[in-house]
């Protein structure tokens, strides 16, 4: 019988899908809409089995299949839903975890250091693996938290904006460029923008005040560099709670963080000011290699 490893990445913006053979392979890879279960418990489910049964089509055999999705403490009842997979889809194992569950297994790790993953890409969450046991910080989604993330950014210059509305005699460079952008004149419309938006598209403004920063903007350059910060401190806390003196891998992750250049100097440079022991690993496996990482260590 012919068996296949499927994989699924879901976060905030996509989800993507990729199934191999028993060699390691890739087949067939597809890509749908978000999944994040703290978002939307019911567009993400749709999504994930849109993307099992795209990946599945004219395909016999033994199927094992390993997920990780964005806010999945939303999902009330993991392993209910994964019988409920494979029963649907005729599966031979479904594995639910979070989206930092494949993203921690692809990274390389040959000496089997402890590993400290930064997420930092529509929304951001730190995850730490060591022995096997996964831990998280962070990670509350977009109103509790995300400090550090293209959709935090973002809220933050349009708090700028506010501010600038609510106390100054006119507005700077910055906020006239942003307004200029969202295509709008006064910034009472960004309630309108804020509430009836999805957080991707928010989040994917980010990339103006990039632009913004490469034009020597002083606010945009500051805004980006305390995002930076912000994952730096995170991920501190996480090594003085749990890795103290012991040297870790630092993985970073996530479209914000590994491109957008001051935010990854400002991270790294505040990484720096502390005394931590630590091998970066700027991600050159995609996190859907996770799935297929985490095969292989279960199988031995």
């Amino acid at each position: 019988m012919n068996k296949y490893i499927l994989g699924i990445d879901g976060g905030g913006t996509k989800t993507l899908g990729v199934v191999w053979d028993i060699e390691g392979n890739e087949i067939r890879r597809v890509e749908k809409g978000f999944a994040n279960f703290n978002v939307d418990t019911i567009k993400s489910k749709e999504n994930i089995e849109n993307t099992i049964n795209d990946l599945i089509t004219n395909l016999e055999g033994q199927i094992d299949v390993y997920m990780g999705i964005s806010g999945n403490s939303g999902l009330k009842n993991p392993d209910e839903y994964a019988l409920e997979l494979k029963k649907k889809f005729n599966l031979n194992k479904v594995l639910i975890e979070s989206d930092g569950y494949l993203s921690l297994y692809s990274v390389e790790n040959k000496n089997d250091l402890p590993v400290i993953m930064v997420i930092g890409g529509t929304g951001s969450i730190v995850y730490t693996l060591k022995d096997k046991e996964i831990n998280r910080f962070g990670g509350y989604g977009h109103i509790l938290g995300d400090q550090g993330s293209a959709y935090h950014l973002v809220i933050e210059s349009f708090k700028f904006i506010i501010y600038e509305y609510e106390f100054k005699d006119e507005f700077s460079d910055f906020s006239k460029e942003i307004m200029k952008m969202l295509n709008i004149k006064n910034p009472e419309e960004l309630k309108g923008l804020v509430y009836n938006t999805s957080k991707d598209k928010i989040a994917s403004y980010a990339k103006h005040l990039s632009i913004l920063a490469s034009k020597n903007n002083e606010t945009a350059i500051e805004l980006l560099e305390k995002e930076g910060r912000l994952l730096a401190k995170q991920v501190i806390n996480s090594y003085n709670k749990l890795f103290k003196d012991e040297q870790v891998i630092i993985a970073i992750r996530g479209g914000f963080i590994s491109n957008a250049e001051v935010v990854n100097n400002a991270f790294i440079e505040e990484l720096n000011k502390n005394n931590i022991n630590y091998l970066l690993d700027n991600g050159k496996e995609e996190p859907i290699i996770g799935a297929w990482n985490s095969y292989i260590r279960n199988a031995k």
